[in-house]
């Protein structure tokens, strides 16, 4: 996961929710340096060399353009979320965009691992 939050927050998040189990990296923020956050492909390039992944076997789930903007300067494919109907334009350079979690899920439960 690639935040412009605080990883320890995200991980919190995460935790009190019980999906951390379903997370293995977090990537957040650098404190005090707002130019290495997202769209500045640092952030997604760290994830990538945590899990050690290649960005073409990798694609970025984002809700703003900034998350789009990542993925593109990491070479990563990008689905962009559009959980309101003013976000489709505003995300129109994903290479897909959803407007439901739900339908993702399942297509990457009936996804063949490698």
């Amino acid at each position: 996961m690639v935040s412009n939050n605080a990883a320890s927050a995200v991980v919190d998040y995460l935790s009190n929710r019980g999906l951390d189990t379903f997370v293995h990296t977090v990537v957040g923020r650098t404190y005090g340096a707002p130019q290495r956050m997202k769209p500045s492909a640092e952030p997604v390039e760290r994830a990538l060399e945590a899990l050690s992944a290649k960005p073409s076997a990798a694609v970025l789930v984002g809700d703003s353009p900034g998350d789009i903007l990542a993925a593109q300067a990491a070479a990563t494919a990008s689905i962009g979320f559009a959980n309101r109907p003013s976000k489709w334009r505003r995300l129109a350079a994903a290479d897909v965009i959803i407007d439901d979690m739900a339908e993702l899920a399942a297509a990457l439960d009936s996804a063949p691992v490698e």
